[in-house]
């Protein structure tokens, strides 16, 4: 899909291979730009440095984000507007305590915080999130904070006593209204 912006993604990665960064991308899914995608990791002589995956069930990403080093969506808003909100791939890395890097669109910043729970960039500029990448890559003390900073965080808005809850004492008090209204 257009909008997960795996092109921005691809040339941050040619930036920091000619930077000298170590890396190694994986990437993960499938869809009508795969051939594209394959076609610019080739252009961009990354072959060697990107494994295709394919797309994968949601529990087979566990394991991808327990090994990362950093997890990075590529999102990008289309010309059109159409974008995704928080793509869910980005709670489930933060959960893994796996450091994020997104760009700032949508509603990505409600979840990831700079240099809090992850690093955010522009969205579109390969350069400012292959310097995000980078930092994070080289420093693995930065890394493992932001990563800890992610999944207190996620765990924190996310887990069943802070969401569900209250939303189900919230139903059954109003429902016990409800009911009291009809006797």
């Amino acid at each position: 899909m257009p909008k997960k912006g795996f092109p921005v993604l691809i040339q941050a990665c040619a930036f920091l291979q000619q930077r000298g960064v170590p890396f190694h991308l994986d990437l993960i899914g499938d869809g009508l730009i795969a051939d594209d995608l394959k076609g610019l990791v080739a252009e961009c002589g990354l072959t060697d440095s990107v494994t295709f995956h394919g797309g994968r069930p949601q529990p087979e990403l566990v394991p991808f984000y327990e090994q990362a080093t950093v997890f990075c969506p590529g999102t990008r808003v289309q010309a059109d507007g159409d974008r995704d909100g928080i793509p869910n791939v980005i709670l489930e890395a933060m959960a893994s305590a796996t450091p994020v890097v997104a760009a700032a669109t949508s509603g990505i910043p409600e979840v990831v915080f700079d240099n809090e729970t992850g690093l955010l960039v522009p969205p579109c500029d390969p350069e400012a999130l292959a310097r995000a990448l980078e930092r994070l890559l080289t420093d693995p003390d930065e890394a493992e904070r932001l990563g800890k900073g992610g999944e207190v965080a996620v765990r924190a808005a996310f887990e069943m006593a802070t969401c569900v809850t209250p939303m189900t004492e919230l139903l059954r008090a109003r429902l016990g209204a409800v009911r009291a209204a009809r006797s």
